[in-house]
């Protein structure tokens, strides 16, 4: 197979996919599929979805990314059919905001859990039903295919990326699950600013540039990190408490997480909880907080779509000023220098000892 032809399989696969979630959904709206730029968009609204978008841009050498993104004012389930062929060698779901559910080939029932999780998908999936929940859904999808990841693997033998790609070819035709990892500040920003590109329809030259840009960006982060092993016995669970508290935190940067809440939230002692904390993010919680909340702030300005004060509010700030000096200190600028078009102004905080405003 070409590079070109597994661009456009892809496409073609994920485009009858889109279509039956659409179906399932029973939504009716506007759907722009251009097979030359191999893009395709959709806006959907019915019963079950108040508001929906699902944009998603292929490229020739087998590279495939999509936005998704609504308010479905009840679930939505479908399920499997014989001629679901949509199975990337990988891809990557990001959980941005919602969940979903699914019910494996063997009749078990999981749930995603909160938001901040990459999802990612290894050939087929073993699945009966599949269901998003009712709410606000945000996600961004990436997929390469098998052709791609041969190019790459041929670029870089040997290498830990070589490796997982390597297992990624072997295992591309077995029916497996889905996988989770927390997902980084940097595919954060990154999925979030993909979704604002994919939503212009259909997108210039230059805009698909970066899109190809951003999912090429999400899959290298994606290769880098380390693997994440199973882990058992009192420390595995000890380990697992402290990731869900990483989780939550990320999930909800706008709640104040004190020691003790977090503590009994996730079943964790606090002195383990703060020093598995640390072990695993190199900083105590509210620094970690802190960073986890200018991370969000900057992909929420620079996607442009929020006023700073609701920024703001969204990662937990009410008074402006102490959320200039926050991020001034973070980012070494002001969160209305980062906003496309300026933005509002935000006033210049006070320096420290000077006199309140």
């Amino acid at each position: 197979m070409t590079a070109s032809s597994s661009g456009k399989e892809l496409f073609d696969t994920f485009t009858r996919h889109a279509a039956a979630w659409t179906g399932a959904g029973q939504a009716s709206g506007a759907v722009q599929i251009d097979r030359q730029r191999l893009h395709i968009g959709a806006r959907c609204a019915s019963p079950a979805i108040d508001s929906g978008t699902v944009a998603a841009q292929s490229f020739g050498g087998g590279l495939l990314a999509c936005a998704m993104q609504g308010q479905l004012r009840q679930s939505i389930t479908r399920h499997n059919r014989q001629d679901e062929k949509y199975a990337p060698c990988l891809g990557l779901n990001a959980q941005l905001a919602g969940g979903f559910s699914w019910v494996d080939g063997c009749g078990r029932r999981h749930d995603s859990g909160a938001q901040g999780k990459v999802w990612s998908q290894n050939g087929p999936i073993q699945w009966r039903q599949s269901t998003l929940l009712a709410g606000a859904v945000s996600q961004c999808h990436v997929a390469a295919s098998a052709a791609l990841l041969e190019r790459w693997l041929a670029d870089a033998p040997g290498s830990m990326a070589a490796r997982r790609i390597e297992g990624y070819l072997l295992a591309r035709h077995q029916a497996e699950g889905y996988r989770a990892s927390r997902l980084s500040g940097f595919v954060t920003r990154a999925a979030i600013r993909l979704q604002a590109l994919l939503t212009t329809q259909p997108p210039a030259l230059a805009q698909r540039l970066q899109i190809e840009g951003l999912a090429l960006a999400i899959l290298g982060a994606w290769l880098d990190m380390p693997h994440e092993r199973p882990a058992g016995g009192p420390q595995g669970r000890h380990r697992r408490a402290v990731h869900d508290a990483i989780d939550l935190i990320r999930a909800h940067p706008a709640d104040d997480f004190s020691i003790s809440a977090l503590a009994r939230r996730v079943g964790l002692n606090e002195c383990y909880l703060k020093s598995g904390f640390r072990e695993c993010t190199g900083m105590g919680i509210a620094a970690y907080v802190r960073q986890q909340r200018m991370e969000q702030a900057l992909a929420l300005l620079e996607q442009g779509c929020q006023p700073v004060h609701e920024v703001a509010r969204h990662v937990g700030y009410r008074n402006k000023s102490h959320f200039a000096r926050a991020f001034r200190l973070a980012h070494g600028c002001l969160p209305s220098q980062v906003r496309p078009g300026g933005g509002e102004d935000v006033p210049e905080p006070p320096e420290p000892g000077g006199a309140p405003g």
